[in-house]
């Protein structure tokens, strides 16, 4: 199977994750493409979906990828189908700013609410989305993670996806535990090399106190 190909089944398959793993409404984060080293997700606002209000969690809203692998750059999405182009709330929707933590393990993109406008998706009655939200990184195609803080429907339900997820680069499935046996390997030849010099102490003479008078000091 070729990398395209690849994408397209393990991008299928994260959908079908995120769906049994997510409440009936949730706001959805999926992979559209992944070219080269470029990785390319929509965001899908269910219908009634809101972000940034009161009763939502109020501001910032955050969207997270976590498990990643080697990321060393994520951008803000390029385009919505909010109309028109240039008015309020296609501006409030491509105010997505990221930022990559933890070694490239993790990024966040924030919206704070700072436009002038505010911020938020109108209330429409169907599916709304952004497009073009991108994350940098030459690892192959694996499971990550994804949690939302800040979505739901006004006076309604809270649509946020918690330890949910999608289709990202994930770090080699062996590297994790190829590191946990290094430090253990490395733990123990400490604790070797603790105990060969304590069984070394305990078979050294130990040297007689003079007659008549005190034990030397230890």
């Amino acid at each position: 199977m070729n990398r395209s190909s690849r994408s397209r089944a393990l991008a299928l398959a994260g959908a079908v994750v995120l769906a049994y793993a997510s409440p009936a409404l949730a706001v959805q984060f999926t992979l559209e493409s992944h070219v080269g080293d470029v990785w390319t997700y929509t965001l899908t606002y269910d219908p009634l979906e809101n972000y940034n209000q009161p009763d939502t969690g109020g501001v910032p809203t955050t969207i997270t990828l976590s498990g990643l692998g080697g990321v060393t750059d994520a951008g803000a999405p390029t385009s919505t189908d909010f109309d028109p182009p240039g008015g309020n709330l296609d501006l409030e929707n491509l105010h997505w700013q990221p930022i990559v933590l933890d070694g490239g393990t993790r990024v966040v993109w924030t919206n704070d609410g700072s436009l002038p406008s505010g911020s938020g998706t109108g209330n429409f009655g169907s599916a709304k989305h952004a497009y073009g939200f991108t994350i940098v990184s030459s690892a192959d195609l694996g499971s990550v993670q994804l949690d939302t803080d800040g979505f739901g429907i006004e006076g309604g339900a809270d649509t946020d996806v918690v330890g949910g997820a999608t289709t990202g680069p994930a770090p080699e499935p062996g590297a994790a535990a190829s590191a946990g046996a290094a430090l253990l390997g490395l733990l123990g030849r400490g604790v070797v090399r603790r105990s060969a010099r304590r069984r070394r102490a305990a078979a050294a003479p130990r040297r007689a106190a003079p007659t008549g008078g005190a034990a030397p000091p230890r």
